[in-house]
């Protein structure tokens, strides 16, 4: 990384003075220790939480100075009393501290003198606040809170690791996200073991890998071969230009196995050697570039690898790593033994990749590399790299000098002309995880570990609506070289601009000025010069594509006199002209387009005929044959394929006699009726950002309404299928599958069985919450293993859009879970070892742990303990209240016990996973409060949240000492009709429930009458012979009641069940009437997205 100078210059004698500390505030930061504690989760999306302030020194803390207290919050502190047009709050005191919005993420508390009292010697200070939507655990608040006053700033220094300074979870009303009817609960060790107790893994081949290779046979009887220091590697490969950098090639194989490389010659051994040669695969083969062939020969001592290209051989190479097996032998020298077998294999997509964002935080050069190693062994091909958003730039460009050196450093400059200002717990010294960035020259060393390593970097930079970063940095750039040619700011505007999601104005695209079309010319060509000086030619360039407000788009194009705004649709016009000018930067430069699929639409419109030339089609991407070059060449990257159709069919209605195919396809299909190539990026399964179980220790977020994406569902998925991608969504839908059947209604997303499916599939990762490498791979893996085989291999349980769904709901079922364990079984046997000795640091579950009675007195601390890991190889431990230290577990082994430890250790005893504890007296603590509450429902609709039983009688509405209980936040919780309400609404609501229950009982009755009568009728037509009625199948009926209260029958209505989550449950007829009867009865649902 280029030197970062803390207090020095930047971009011409810029200095910035925060960078030291003043003495009023150093001794203030050193001598308070802070503490964020969640207090509770509300119903329906908003929390309490406070910061704790103890001053430990021995001086009162008083407001003298002017200071205050920064800290970064992603959810909206008091989101009820803050202004979103004006961005200020009402005037709002905390613990005798004022509250007020900086930017972003960022809040202040400043000491109000006519309402703070000095903090004595071991006093404490609480500041307890309302926040929107809910946290999921420790990784959610952000570490450096700091005291800052006019030109100073200190952090705290207890606030520098979530260990020392977040309060921990310890109840429901904590670790669950909606109590007391969330059911994502964490994962208890006996839980966990019920799970995978039962679980079988098959007997593995030697020659089981993964991704699974197309074709292989290894049923030689066990033969092998020793690979030593006696062996040889040559290649006999001559003037074929599909074959680049072949010594280079060479080398890494030569190292990689130990051995010395020799030429090819007529006497070149034949035995004791690995020889690389070219070969063309067989006619028809997917993706041949990649294709390969791996023999290992025990008879005759050899092992050989051919392909078409040097990626083809390079795939074979790491399939060799894979199966073989690093030995010791007696005189202490390694050797390798690698099974007898043979393997021909090609990938089943060109696309298998993954989108870091190494802007939000810095990412090492050193941690990228490591990423590329482990992803060349799964045989993962494209790293696209996030190098500028809306928090940083990361790479410097030379063709602008100092440029990236505001753009990529963040620290408490408020008017940012020295850095960007502290966001997502920076420090605020502009030192840190926050700020870094890649200099030419490291780029280009990461482009060749990527080029020998057959990895696609694909850099991305934000031209969209998170250009803020980049505004800044050329703000910065062009006030003091005066050179303004692509400074594109217009402040006037961006503060009269509506707020992002993240809370920034700043940063939105301006598509009309010429001042940005130069800045993006620069950076493209600049990054492609990068690309060439490595000998790794750019091939393709993100452009993000996040769409801006249409209100900050006119704006700005209205100031710079557009002459499409004079257009009709103008909006439209602006946005196909910048599109257009992003595909003639791609063709000069001579590469391909990647965008996310909002960048080529412009909906929703009104531009509704599609007759119309001088307007593109309603709710419909952009024409690439109609309106760009022909040379353009695009990818886009579908974070949601399926959505396109639902959409249209809302906007056209339910009734509307013009419905045509066009409108049930999926967002994929029309993107390539449309001339453009689909990369699928699921939201719900391929955001790595998410935890992988629901733990508040365990890194990841989880926002508000999400769930864990597991590894089993990143294996489960199904890319090729875009109505449903997953078996779980099967219940909502027609079992027939997307496709037109004779005699039924179409279905109302429609797959195309001819469609030429994705170019492949690309998880994502975001770093705003990651700030060491051990976090990042603990979110990547295992489940970067789970997409490569996903990417790789296509399945045969797999739903391919080629036959109907009803085909592949019973024994595919079985067989994808068969498969699963096979891959457990690879992952811990084979794959996970090898990540453990290239230094990976993946996640690691804790074991599945019980402790069983062994006599009928249920207070005898003698039990027998069993114990099951997540995967194969990996060993259970346990640490008893007795023992000093843990130990590995024998199934059954009888232990004296209160209360144990459970931790998973790997085959290497060099990693462990995190402990839980199982106590004698409850064994599934968080299983035991949730049943508890539930039981509290029964006897009364009434809970009282710890904001009300710890702090009852502390109400104040001043804020001056504590904080001001929200009246409106839905407390009151009915078990009938599982709905919440605020006091007011549940008074309302207790003397309309007779009425309600009635109306209710009605509408069962009448439902249940309909079901009875469609019944009788297949009935008798199945009698005669003759077709279902349209839109009814034995399976699904679709009638004109909705799919809720198609659930609502006397056989399994239950408002406590899963099915009842929903309030949409109740009709909506009953819903309307409480609404307007009860004055809002289910109290604030504004809830606004910090």
């Amino acid at each position: 990384m280029g030197d970062l100078q803390p207090c020095g210059p930047v971009i011409l004698l810029l200095l910035s003075l925060i960078c030291t500390t003043s003495a009023n505030v150093a001794n203030i930061a050193n001598s308070l220790k802070a503490r964020y504690e969640l207090i509770n989760h509300n119903p329906t999306g908003s929390y309490y939480a406070s910061i704790t302030l103890t001053n430990t020194g021995a001086m009162p803390i008083t407001a003298a100075g002017q200071w205050s207290l920064y800290i970064c919050h992603e959810n909206l502190i008091e989101f009820e009393r803050f202004n979103l047009t004006s961005g200020q709050y009402l005037p709002t005191w905390r613990g005798g501290f004022r509250l007020s919005h900086v930017k972003g993420c960022m809040y202040k508390f400043t000491p109000d003198p006519a309402k703070f009292t000095a903090i004595g010697a071991g006093q404490e200070r609480r500041i307890t606040f309302l926040a929107a939507l809910s946290i999921s655990g420790v990784y959610d608040v952000y570490p450096n809170m700091y005291l800052a006053d006019r030109t100073h700033s200190a952090v705290i220094p207890t606030t520098s690791d979530y260990r020392y300074f977040v309060s921990p979870f310890e109840n429901i009303f904590q670790y669950t996200r909606d109590p007391p009817m969330d059911p994502v609960l964490p994962v208890s060790p006996v839980r966990s073991y019920m799970l995978l107790v039962n679980q079988t893994y098959p007997t593995l081949a030697p020659g089981d890998i993964i991704p699974t290779p197309k074709q292989k046979s290894d049923a030689f009887n066990g033969k092998k071969i020793t690979i030593d220091n006696t062996w040889r590697i040559y290649h006999k490969i001559t003037d074929n230009p599909s074959f680049q950098n072949v010594p280079m090639i060479m080398d890494y194989f030569a190292s990689k196995l130990g051995i010395q490389q020799i030429p090819f010659s007529p006497n070149a051994p034949q035995q004791k050697v690995v020889v690389i040669d070219d070969e063309n695969p067989p006619p028809g083969t997917e993706n041949p570039d990649e294709w390969y062939t791996l023999t290992v020969s025990a008879d005759h001592t050899y092992a050989k690898i051919t392909g078409r290209t040097s990626h083809g051989i390079f795939n074979g190479f790491q399939s060799l790593q894979n199966v073989m097996s690093i030995k010791t032998g007696q005189n202490g020298q390694s050797f390798i033994e690698v099974p007898q077998l043979i393997m021909k294999d090609s990938p089943r997509f060109e696309y298998r990749g993954l989108l870091l964002d190494v802007a939000s935080n810095f990412v090492k050069v050193s941690t990228i590399k490591l990423l590329l190693q482990a992803m060349a062994l799964v045989k993962l091909n494209k790293l696209q790299l996030m190098l500028a958003n809306d928090y940083a730039v990361r790479l410097e460009i030379d063709s602008i000098p100092g440029f990236h050196l505001v753009g990529s450093r963040r620290c408490h400059d408020e008017n940012e002309d020295s850095c960007l200002f502290s966001q997502l717990g920076s420090e605020p010294s502009g030192q840190g995880v926050g700020s870094g960035y890649y200099s030419a020259a490291e780029y280009k060393d990461i482009l060749a570990t990527a080029k020998l390593l057959h990895i696609e970097i694909i850099p991305m930079w934000s031209f969209d609506s998170n250009m803020r970063a980049s505004e800044i940095a050329m703000r910065a750039y062009s006030k003091a070289t005066n050179d303004k040619s692509m400074d594109w700011s217009l402040p006037a505007l961006d503060a009269e601009s509506h707020f992002k999601p993240n809370l920034y104005r700043m940063g939105k695209v301006d598509p009309c000025a010429a001042e940005t079309e130069k800045f993006i010319r620069t950076i493209v060509t600049t990054i492609r010069s990068y690309h060439e000086a490595a000998g790794y030619p750019l091939k393709t360039f993100s452009v993000g594509g996040e769409d801006t407000d249409i209100e900050a788009w006119m704006a700005k194009c209205t100031a710079r006199r557009n002459p499409n705004m004079a257009k009709e649709h103008p909006y439209v016009q602006t946005k196909l002209a910048f599109t257009r000018m992003l595909a003639q930067v791609a063709v000069d430069n001579g590469i391909t387009l990647n965008a996310f699929d909002n960048q080529f639409t412009a909906f929703p419109t009104r531009c509704q005929s599609n007759t119309n030339a001088n307007c593109p089609d309603w709710l419909m991407p952009f024409d690439k044959s109609k309106w760009y070059p022909s040379q353009f060449k695009v990818s886009v990257t579908h974070r949601d394929p399926r959505v396109m159709a639902n959409n249209r069919l809302q906007v056209k209605g339910v009734n509307a006699t013009n419905i045509t195919d066009y409108d049930r396809e999926t967002k994929m299909k029309m993107f390539q009726r449309n001339g453009y190539q689909a990369i699928i990026s699921l939201l719900d399964v391929l955001d790595f950002s998410v935890k992988q179980e629901p733990n508040p220790y365990v890194p990841g977020e989880m926002m508000f309404g999400r769930t864990p994406v597991p590894v089993q569902h990143v294996f489960s998925m199904w890319p090729e299928a875009m109505c449903c991608s997953r078996y779980e969504c099967f219940v909502q839908t027609n079992p027939d599958g997307y496709v037109h059947k004779q005699g039924f209604h179409p279905p109302v997303c429609l797959e195309d069985v001819n469609a030429p499916g994705p170019l492949g599939i690309q998880a994502f990762i975001s770093t705003r919450k990651i700030r060491t490498e051990a976090d990042l791979f603990q979110l990547l893996f295992p489940r970067l293993l789970a997409l490569a085989e996903r990417a790789w291999h296509r399945a045969s349980w797999e739903n391919t859009v080629k036959r109907s769904i009803r085909e592949i709901m019973h024994a595919a079922r079985i067989a994808e879970i068969q498969d699963f364990q096979k891959f457990k079984a690879i992952l811990g046997t084979k794959l996970l070892p090898l990540l453990d000795r290239h230094g990976v640091l993946y996640y690691m579950t804790p074991p599945g742990a019980v402790l069983r009675n062994l006599t009928s007195n249920i207070n005898d601390t003698n039990k027998a303990v069993s114990a099951k890991t997540e995967y194969p190889g990996f060993v259970p431990q346990i640490k008893t209240d007795k023992m000093s230290d843990f130990q590995d577990i024998v199934d059954d082994t009888r232990y004296d016990i209160k209360h144990a430890e459970f931790r998973t250790r790997n085959q290497a005893s060099t990693r462990f996973s995190r402990s839980e504890i199982v106590r004698t007296d409850y064994t599934d603590k968080y299983a035991r409060e949730h049943i508890d509450i539930r039981n509290k429902l029964d006897q009364n609709s009434f809970l009282e949240y710890p904001i009300l039983t710890r702090f009852r009688g502390q109400d104040d509405p001043s804020g001056v000492n504590s904080y001001a209980l929200r009246v409106n936040i839905p407390l009151y919780f009915d078990k009938e009709f599982n709905m919440y309400f605020n006091k007011t609404g549940y008074d309302a609501f207790i003397l309309r429930k007779p009425i309600l229950r009635r109306e209710q009982e009605q509408i069962r009755e009448r439902h249940l009458q309909m079901l009875q009568q469609r019944r009788e009728l297949l009935l008798q037509q199945s009698r005669q012979g003759a077709a279902a009625p349209p839109g009814a199948s034995q399976n699904q009926f679709n009638g004109p009641m909705t799919s809720n209260q198609n659930r609502m029958t006397t056989q399994n209505f239950n408002p406590m069940s899963s099915n009842a989550q929903n309030p949409n449950a109740m009709s909506s007829g009953i819903r309307t009437s409480l609404m307007m009867n009860s004055d809002n009865p289910m109290g604030s649902t504004n809830r606004v997205q910090g």
